[in-house]
């Protein structure tokens, strides 16, 4: 098959606005065609993009002139689907909580990762508030968005990040084989980690919260662990 030319994906674009209008009516559509279409858009976006550190993108020089529209309309249907998200949605069965924090997450790695459309509050905001909707459970925004967040864009936030990272070492889930939520238990270690070197890197206030008996029980499982951090 050839490869999709401007033409190809102006007119994938026109067709998703009349897509879009006509699902406008249906909450449920319009949030699930925005996502969609979103996340195609951006993989035709991506492939003219340069990489830097830390996931860092951007439009490369030689990019088509139409791409930062692309870019742009990539974040409003992100925004668009993220706007569709009802106020009730913390009471929705876990699996559509899970579908929702997706979004949530890939909305802010738009904000967070694409240097054109940077907005480091909002993607702080989009991953926070993916992590609350699943109770800390969705993989994606603790590793590694916010872990790049917090230790390249943000440093300074250690105490927020130490709490994320307590409730990350119980919480994380993936999905399985069959399509079941299962504990990633490699994620939910490497937070535990996390939790247990506190002491060593973080402020006064985090070193306190590491203190406390939750942290406290994490680590004694962890004993070993943490003596190398203490060590090394």
């Amino acid at each position: 098959s050839r490869s999709a030319s401007v033409a190809d994906v102006e007119a994938f674009v026109a067709d998703a606005d009349v897509l879009l209008a006509a699902a406008d009516g249906d909450r449920a559509r319009a949030f699930s065609y925005r996502n969609d279409l979103a996340f195609r858009l951006r993989d035709v976006v991506a492939s003219f993009a340069w990489r830097g550190e830390g996931r860092t993108q951007g439009l490369a020089v030689g990019a088509p002139a139409q791409a930062r529209a692309w870019l742009d309309r990539v974040v409003a249907w992100y925004d668009g689907a993220v706007a569709r998200i009802p106020d009730d949605a913390a009471s929705l069965p876990f699996a559509q909580r899970w579908v929702m924090a997706g979004v949530l997450n890939d909305a802010g790695l738009m904000r967070h990762y694409w240097r054109d459309v940077r907005d480091l509050d909002r993607a702080q905001a989009l991953y926070l508030r993916a992590f609350d909707l699943t109770d800390g459970a969705y993989v994606d925004t603790y590793h590694y968005n916010l872990q790049y967040l917090f230790g390249i864009e943000r440093p300074g936030q250690e105490e927020l990040w130490l709490a994320l990272a307590r409730r990350a070492s119980r919480a994380v889930l993936k999905e399985g084989p069959d399509g079941a939520f299962v504990p990633d238990e490699g994620k939910r270690e490497a937070a535990r980690r996390l939790t247990c070197a506190a002491p060593r890197w973080a402020g006064p206030k985090a070193r306190s919260s590491a203190r406390v008996s939750d942290a406290s029980s994490i680590c004694l499982l962890y004993t070993s662990d943490a003596a190398d951090e203490r060590s090394s």
